[in-house]
């Protein structure tokens, strides 16, 4: 008679129409990213496709015109680029012995990038910076002649040249910014669209002071449009969950992951990860995400391949 009872509960428990449904899950992901030995690469991660969007030749590009601002222009800093506001006409000769070079901030504030606002009465010298053989790439004449939401009109030389250019430079408006090189004097196809990266993995110049000098790192800038990262040095990465969240202060500052998250070692002139510092990411669409890195050496030994681990977090 138990046993009848039993059965009969058990049944009368289920609803016939219900089907079971497993909770989500996570899976913990180890990648990769080719840099290359010569740091050659800049890659740009799409968090949601646990995937590369996109990857180029840092040298293919000089400027970025972005869409989120009122006229704002970025540098690509991987190239060791940097900018003199003149007050020289556009057909003067130009000395640049003293010229007072510029920097774009590396945490993306708009207020501080080395174009400052542009101003369409002022020449710009842009030093274009270094190629991936640390040749120099010149130093270029640049002034903006007519600024809107859709192109940018510019006349261009090489200083010591006078082979003055005026060109278009229609903006994409699927993109945080639009790409250009005053080599090819084109737009290039440089970053995904705008909700298609999260991470890009690439050299920039970073300013240090005390005293002040400039010096390319290698590392990791966010999408700042749509991208909000936390820092955590104090648990343990396998610890961090969905319920942990509530304890972080997100910031959209660009190089908020940066390059400190490795050190050299001058005695082996080796690099190691510093296995304390966790980053956790929310990306465009709320979903939330904890990384770190683990090594930057690839197989058979070659720097410039930093590994990570990564996993998504699950109401």
């Amino acid at each position: 008679m138990k046993r009848i009872l039993y059965i009969i509960l058990i049944f009368s428990a289920c609803d016939p129409g219900e089907i079971p449904i497993n909770p989500p899950t996570s899976e913990l992901l180890i990648e990769t990213i080719p840099l290359e030995p010569n740091y050659q690469n800049q890659v740009f991660y799409d968090l949601s496709q646990s995937s590369i969007s996109s990857m180029n030749i840092k040298s293919e590009w000089d400027i970025g015109i972005l869409l989120d601002s009122n006229f704002k222009i970025i540098l690509n800093s991987a190239n060791f680029s940097k900018v003199w506001v003149t007050d020289y006409n556009f057909n003067d000769s130009v000395d640049i012995a003293n010229a007072q070079w510029s920097w774009d901030a590396t945490s993306g504030n708009r207020d501080s990038l080395a174009f400052q606002s542009i101003d369409t009465s002022k020449v710009y010298i842009l030093d274009r910076g270094l190629n991936i053989n640390g040749s120099s790439m010149g130093i270029y004449k640049v002034q903006f002649l007519e600024l809107n939401t859709s192109f940018f009109r510019v006349k261009t030389s090489q200083i010591e040249l006078f082979n003055d250019t005026i060109l278009d430079i229609t903006l994409d408006q699927n993109k945080l910014f639009t790409s250009f090189s005053f080599s090819s004097l084109k737009v290039v196809n440089i970053s995904p669209e705008i909700n298609n990266w999260d991470l890009l993995f690439t050299q920039y110049t970073r300013l240090f002071t005390n005293p002040q000098i400039e010096y390319l790192v290698t590392g990791v800038l966010i999408n700042d449009k749509t991208t909000q990262v936390a820092v955590d040095t104090i648990n343990d990465f396998n610890q961090i969950n969905y319920s942990s969240l509530s304890d972080y202060q997100f910031l959209s500052k660009r190089d908020i992951i940066g390059y400190n998250w490795k050190q050299f070692n001058f005695e082996t002139n080796l690099y190691s990860v510093k296995n304390n510092i966790n980053f956790v990411i929310r990306d465009f669409e709320g979903k939330y995400y904890k990384m770190r890195f683990i090594d930057f050496y690839n197989s058979q030994g070659l720097k410039g391949y930093p590994k990570f681990e990564l996993e998504e977090l699950i109401p």
